[in-house]
């Protein structure tokens, strides 16, 4: 069954191949301002606050915007869901090691153990309806550009995304 399982991944990742990213000169706090923008009416819905930290403004970054602005829509959206309602998202950006870094924080529960096992195994998802894709699009997009990741999520939380360009 897992080699049937591994098949068909094989099989999918060659119709869903991503592009190259194409790197140009990007600026990643314009692109959390206007993620920050597209969910508010969401996030007021549901009692959930943003808080951007900068403790180092970012220089442009060589990115893909529209792939790393692609995987900065997909941590918010989980982090809106693992919230649910009444909490709070904190964006910090500054640097890590002397490289761009952002960090994604929520005042969800945090993820069970099993969870924190397989989350970038594709098709496994914690949600109801979820297709289990989304992180495995983060890292495809993150290791093609030859970024550095880590999520930090310890049951009761808080989870932590970090991101160093």
């Amino acid at each position: 069954r897992t080699d049937q399982l591994n098949a068909f991944m094989r099989s999918f990742a060659d119709v869903i191949r991503l592009p190259a990213p194409r790197l140009e000169p990007g600026n990643v706090e314009e692109m959390l301002a206007r993620i920050e923008h597209l969910t508010r009416a969401e996030r007021q819905s549901r009692g959930i606050a943003w808080r951007t930290i900068v403790d180092e403004p970012l220089d442009s970054v060589p990115i893909d915007s529209a792939q790393i602005e692609q995987v900065l829509v997909n941590l918010v959206k989980n982090a809106i869901e693992a919230i649910d309602s009444d909490g709070r998202i904190t964006v910090r950006l500054g640097r890590r090691n002397g490289r761009p870094a952002v960090v994604i924080e929520d005042t969800g529960p945090g993820l069970s153990v099993e969870a924190r096992q397989n989350l970038f195994t594709p098709f496994f998802s914690t949600k109801e309806h979820g297709q289990g894709i989304g992180l495995t699009l983060v890292q495809e997009i993150l290791s093609q550009h030859g970024c550095q990741y880590s999520l930090d999520s310890p049951p009761g939380g808080p989870t932590q995304f970090t991101i160093v360009f």
